[in-house]
């Protein structure tokens, strides 16, 4: 999905051909599905956290703290970095 993506938007957006209605129509697209595979990827790293946190039957110590910590650190960084796509821009 990701090579998709990347195709689509280098063909899009940076072949000197394409027409300008064409990117203006193709570009909220490209932004739901870049946000969308953003928010895969922080689905993926968390999930993985958790099979570590489980399987390795960690419950009160460091290593546990380290995990939630990250953890944590890696939900708001998608929390944020998705805000700052989905509200919108003020030109200054």
């Amino acid at each position: 999905m990701a090579n998709l993506q990347w195709l689509l938007g280098f063909f899009t957006f940076f072949y000197p051909r394409a027409e300008s209605t064409t990117r203006a129509n193709m570009a909220p697209w490209h932004a739901f599905f870049g946000i969308v595979l953003f928010f895969m990827t922080i689905v993926t790293a968390e999930t993985g956290l958790t099979q570590k946190f489980i399987f390795q039957g960690l419950l009160r110590s460091q290593e546990a703290l380290m995990i939630n910590f990250t953890g944590l650190l890696i939900l708001l960084f998608g929390i944020f970095v998705g805000l700052s796509v989905i509200l919108p821009r003020r030109n200054y």
